[in-house]
């Protein structure tokens, strides 16, 4: 049905108007998309942009699944920084909304993003660490790991490749790119921020609205997510 209410509108040129507590429909079916929380737009850009290059944690959290590591900035080195880990472990991440050395910061990476005894040095944040728990999930599989402290990093690898070749208790390296993980602020400087870590007394209302745009000369297709959190977000 995604497929074709978007050729539908291609065909057209129509403008459509869609509510959907489904975030992957909104990414599939956009051009551009604008995440939003409590009517403030929290952030703007491509399906890609959003996913990949989140400008905030509460963006992160909120489209797809993330690891979210605390921590301190150490370093800024132009568009990366180093992060000390409340572990004491230091990664290299993407510097997203935080310019100084000292400001409290969480590092965000998503499962997929973490490979499993990677190859070559393309990987500067590498760690030992343990397979807590493997969970099979037909096409791939999810793996718990302790690492940095935690026992709660989850990495999404391939059924076909992992197979029965990982289990429970074996002791691994995982890895990830800089720019694969970004630091985010986690100080009074971002207000949504310092109110979202509060207890919340009702739901929260957040929204993503996208616009899909068949061709130059076609109309636009908007796409309006809502979803309400009954749990604060992180």
């Amino acid at each position: 049905m995604q497929s074709e209410s978007k050729h539908r509108h291609e065909a057209l040129g129509t403008t459509g108007l869609y509510v959907t507590h489904d975030q992957a429909e909104a990414l599939t079916m956009s051009d551009r998309v604008a995440v939003m929380d409590e009517g403030r737009i929290q952030q703007t850009g491509t399906p890609q942009e959003i996913y990949e290059r989140p400008d905030s944690s509460f963006v992160a959290n909120f489209i797809g699944e993330n690891n979210n590591l605390d921590g301190t900035v150490e370093r800024i080195d132009g568009d990366d920084c180093e992060v000390r880990l409340v572990s004491g472990d230091i990664v290299v991440a993407r510097r997203v909304g935080v310019s100084q050395v000292g400001d409290r910061t969480t590092v965000s990476v998503r499962p997929e993003q973490l490979e499993i005894n990677p190859n070559g040095e393309a990987h500067p944040n590498r760690f030992q660490s343990e397979v807590v728990e493997v969970i099979y999930f037909g096409d791939h599989n999810s793996l718990r790991l302790a690492v940095a402290g935690r026992d709660d990093i989850i990495a999404k690898v391939s059924a076909i490749d992992s197979g029965d070749k990982i289990s429970s208790g074996d002791s691994v390296e995982v890895g990830w790119a800089s720019h694969r993980a970004s630091r985010r602020c986690c100080s009074s400087c971002c207000d949504w921020h310092s109110s979202s870590r509060s207890p919340m007394t009702s739901t929260t209302a957040a929204s993503a609205a996208s616009w899909s745009r068949a061709s130059m000369t076609a109309g636009s297709a908007t796409r309006v997510q809502e979803r309400r959190a009954s749990t604060p977000v992180r």
